[in-house]
């Protein structure tokens, strides 16, 4: 508990600071730049976001579980070279096939083929290899159990956003899409070099040695890797494939702006669900990965689920009820036709958090190939249930809706195969949790959003009041009494 507790600290306040900075990026650049180029830039980063899955084969699970389970220094520092050479091949290989693809992703994602939409397309290949040099180090940071350093990097990511923001719009309009390139760019970049600072001068390894040769060692440290690594990377790919395929189909159906739209629900839970997660993340899996016995992976991953909860009713019940005013101090009013959709992604969110903690446990287990087919299986559901509410039904707040039945529908799939497989047993404690605050959440979004009834200030604070309340019934006296206990002795030092 007290290591838990440790973790949330290190990466929860930076967290606060990351969301700040994001909010601030975010703000300047969705009311200096408009919903079209606003537009422009989400369909950018969701490229590059899945360019990152090609490039990195989604290998953050592989180099965590691959330095947390080496037995000493030598062979931690080899398989990270390895895994750094073979992800920096697959970049390679990704951007010369990227160029070579930019006409039809121009036409497919810009509506135009000329040669000014070509280079801007192919311009993304810049900001690519910045954020897979920061996907390594913030991966190989986090196999070390490097937690507050690596709160620390994404914290410096999201300055440099903020930093950058408001000279990039000076840019637009025009035709010349280079600065949101370097904006893509900063962030990264800086924080990469940052990272390699704090593992040679803190932790005393290099980012990457070439003394490394083609023996039996290394072809099993590759094969580990890739084993381990494609089929994650096949299911995550999907998703941001499905991702961008929906902007597309918004963009040739509706207008460029419904992309934005999209992306701005699709990016609200994470600006508030990562303050939890991320949290948790970094200690959990290198944790989990380390635990020998069913009973002691069962006692850990029922606490993080428990804990999980209890932040996130308040949180969730929160941005539910003030969702309106969140999303004018992020963005502005030019951008309140995503509420349709974020009102119901926040009900999948809860889904989101318990599907999350199971996740995890199958990936500690590389349990790659059950991973693969559960992430096809819930991105294709999340896909259809989109496609047919835009194409079918011209229904935008559908998308809403199929993130909920996917984030169901994962979470029922993770419970069952985790119980079944692993020999984990039902907590009776948690379950109450659950399913007090699964009440909770339904009946502010029954009564609030979908009733529209009680929604003036008072009754909404109130109501918020009351939930963080009940979320607080969930610690018991002697847990509550050990985290301050470990809180004041973590001030005082």
């Amino acid at each position: 508990m007290r290591e838990l507790i440790s973790a949330i600290l290190k990466t929860g306040s930076s967290g606060v600071a990351s969301i700040f900075f994001n909010i601030v990026a975010n703000k300047i650049l969705a009311v200096f730049l408009g919903p079209i180029y606003f537009g422009i830039l989400t369909v950018f980063r969701q490229l590059q976001q899945t360019l990152v899955g090609f490039a990195t084969f989604g290998g953050k699970t592989a180099i965590i579980e691959g330095i947390s389970s080496k037995k000493n220094e030598d062979e931690q520092l080899r398989y990270q070279s390895v895994t750094v050479l073979a992800i920096f091949s697959f970049t390679v290989i990704t951007v010369i096939a990227f160029w070579i693809l930019a006409p039809k992703l121009a036409e497919s994602y810009l509506d135009d083929s000329s040669p000014v939409a070509v280079r801007n397309i192919r311009l993304i290949s810049i900001p690519l290899i910045s954020n897979v040099l920061y996907f390594l180090i913030s991966s190989i940071l986090n196999g070390y159990r490097e937690i507050g350093r690596i709160a620390l990097l994404a914290g410096l990511v999201a300055l440099m956003n903020a930093t950058v923001a408001f000279p990039l719009t000076l840019f637009y309009p025009t035709e010349n899409y280079f600065p949101l390139v370097i904006y893509l760019f900063a962030g990264n970049f800086t924080s990469f070099l940052l990272g390699v600072y704090f593992l040679w001068y803190k932790r005393k390894k290099p980012f990457l040695t070439f003394k490394l040769k083609w023996n039996e060692e290394t072809k099993k440290y590759l094969f580990h890797f890739l084993s381990f690594s494609v089929l994650i990377a096949l299911g995550t790919f999907i998703l941001n494939g499905y991702i961008s395929w929906i902007q597309a189909i918004l963009a040739k159906n509706k207008t460029l702006a419904y992309a934005g739209f999209f992306m701005v629900a699709w990016t609200f839970s994470p600006r508030y669900l990562n303050l939890v997660l991320n949290s948790f993340g970094t200690y959990y899996l290198p944790t989990l990965i380390k635990k020998k016995t069913t009973e002691e992976k069962n006692e850990l991953i029922w606490s993080v689920q428990r804990i999980s909860l209890i932040m996130i009713l308040p949180l969730i019940v929160g941005m539910m009820l003030f969702r309106e005013e969140v999303l004018l101090i992020l963005y502005s009013e030019k951008y309140l036709t995503a509420l349709s959709v974020i009102s119901v992604m926040l009900v999948g969110d809860f889904f989101k958090v318990i599907s999350w903690t199971f996740g995890i446990n199958v990936l500690a287990n590389a349990d790659t190939k059950f991973f693969f087919l559960k992430e096809f299986t819930i991105s294709s559901v999340f896909m259809a249930g989109s496609y047919v509410s835009i194409t079918y039904f011209d229904r935008f707040d559908g998308i809403g809706y199929a993130y909920l039945v996917m984030y169901v529908l994962n979470a029922l799939i993770l419970i069952i195969y985790s119980v079944k497989k692993y020999g984990y047993k039902l907590n009776k404690r948690v379950a109450t949790t659950a399913l007090f605050s699964l009440t909770l959440i339904s009946l502010t979004f029954f009564v609030f959003i979908f009733y529209g009834a009680l929604n003036g200030f008072i009754p909404r604070v109130i109501w918020l009041v009351l939930s963080a309340t009940v979320a607080l019934t969930f610690i018991n006296s002697d847990e509550r009494a050990k985290a301050i206990e470990f809180v004041r002795k973590k001030i005082k030092r």
